[in-house]
């Protein structure tokens, strides 16, 4: 568990090196412009918001429960080895379905 919890921390500082190392690349691009700082910012939002998509966010196993629960209102429950089996033969028959 202290290793996972060391690898998380490494990861963090990682995306937070990389995030910091992007503010600072805006930051002098944007040293040079004065007035035309806010029509900068209104041609950054679209490119902001791709960014944001590209970058996922990985949940821990523990976190990834909690929404289940909270998304469904009740409490996160595995596959059963039959559900997973019925799972498997339907996903097998959507894939006949769509061969034909």
């Amino acid at each position: 568990d202290a290793q996972n919890k060391t690898a998380a921390d490494i990861a963090m500082h990682r995306r937070l090196v990389r995030v910091k190392r992007l503010l600072d690349q805006e930051i002098q691009k944007r040293g040079a412009g004065g007035a035309e700082e806010e029509q900068d910012e209104e041609a950054e939002k679209p490119r902001l918001r791709q960014w944001a998509f590209k970058s996922p966010v990985r949940y821990s196993v523990e976190d990834s429960k909690k929404i289940i629960e909270a998304r469904y209102k009740r409490p996160y429950q595995p596959l059963t080895p039959k559900q997973q089996e019925k799972q498997q033969q339907e996903q097998e028959q959507q894939k006949e379905q769509r061969r034909q």
